[in-house]
């Protein structure tokens, strides 16, 4: 099974890569000839919000909305027209892929297609129902499905919403699993993982923090002075700030030769219970309270009707 959320029949193999570049494959042979990348947007746009029907006018305005309703319609059309005769072929079943309901238009939920997102996604979502060791595999295999943001060289508003919560589904797989291997005091494992976390999303301090202890827990301190070294070069570059009280008290115990904990408190767990249909808004908070904590001070509302979940 290519990944993706749905098993492939024989018959029809249509496979979407969408994690890292733009791919298509049908039947093992690469699709190239779509008809602009507006075209492949919207094919992206069709498959990772799959779960809904699309009205005609709101895909045009969002695809081609500097121009007139009449030309947005005809780009629209032309592009699924494109989109049609490129997944189905000159021999394929009209409708196999995209369907139009009405004045609507979907990917057909029943088609035979691979969508690495949705493996990516369905993943994630079954490690947050699992422990210990399957929950480890379940979050290896997700990272090992992440080939890279969404769509890069994609400048659509869209795409940069999607693009942050991926990347946020994924940054949390990799603090999970620098969780895991340092409880199980596998620190060359927790450092590896905690690196990469670090090489996408730098400004994580507490996982700076986690390194220059699992440094430590090693034997090699000059590494663990020289994270701090790191932490400090980045924040005073990026945010023109300087580590936190913790993060410096934690650099004066190691210059002191002081002992370290037997394991890093620093990093946080995947929730057990997810928040179901708030990822983005959760994803804001977090990325708000990070630069909360280096002195810039933000205004957040959170509004919403009698037990919609406000509180939690």
């Amino acid at each position: 099974m290519f990944p993706g959320g749905r098993a492939l029949s024989p018959a029809a193999m249509l496979r979407v890569q969408l994690l890292g570049g733009f791919q298509v494959e049908r039947d093992g042979v690469a699709l190239t000839a779509f008809h602009s990348q507006k075209a492949q947007s919207l094919l992206a746009y069709l498959l990772v919000y799959r779960d809904r029907a699309h009205p005609r006018s709101v895909l045009a305005a969002l695809f081609w909305g500097e121009s007139d309703e009449a030309r947005a319609q005809a780009n629209l059309r032309n592009a699924l027209y494109s989109l049609r005769h490129a997944l189905e072929g000159p021999q394929g079943r009209f409708g196999q892929y995209i369907l139009t309901e009405g004045s609507a238009v979907r990917f057909h939920p029943k088609g035979s297609y691979a969508l690495d997102v949705a493996e990516f996604e369905e993943t994630i979502e079954s490690a947050l129902h699992t422990a210990g060791e399957e929950r480890a595999t379940l979050l290896n295999k997700a990272i090992t499905l992440y080939k890279g943001d969404l769509l890069p060289g994609f400048y659509d508003d869209w795409v940069f919403i999607e693009q942050e919560h991926l990347r946020e589904l994924y940054l949390q797989a990799l603090k999970e699993l620098a969780a895991h291997y340092t409880e199980h005091r596998d620190y060359a494992h927790a450092i590896a993982w905690a690196r990469q976390l670090l090489s996408i999303s730098p400004l994580q301090e507490e996982m700076h923090r986690a390194l220059m202890q699992l440094y430590a827990l090693t034997g090699d301190r000059t590494a663990a002075l020289q994270q701090y070294t790191e932490c400090e070069a980045i924040l005073q570059r990026k945010l023109n700030a300087v580590p936190l009280p913790e993060t410096q008290a934690l650099y004066k115990k190691l210059l002191r030769g002081a002992p370290i904990e037997a394991a890093p408190k620093e990093i946080p767990k995947l929730p057990a219970v997810p928040f179901v249909g708030r990822e983005r808004e959760l994803n804001t908070l977090q990325m708000l309270w990070q630069t909360v904590q280096h002195g810039q001070g933000q205004a957040i509302f959170i509004g919403g009707e009698v037990g919609v979940g406000k509180t939690a």
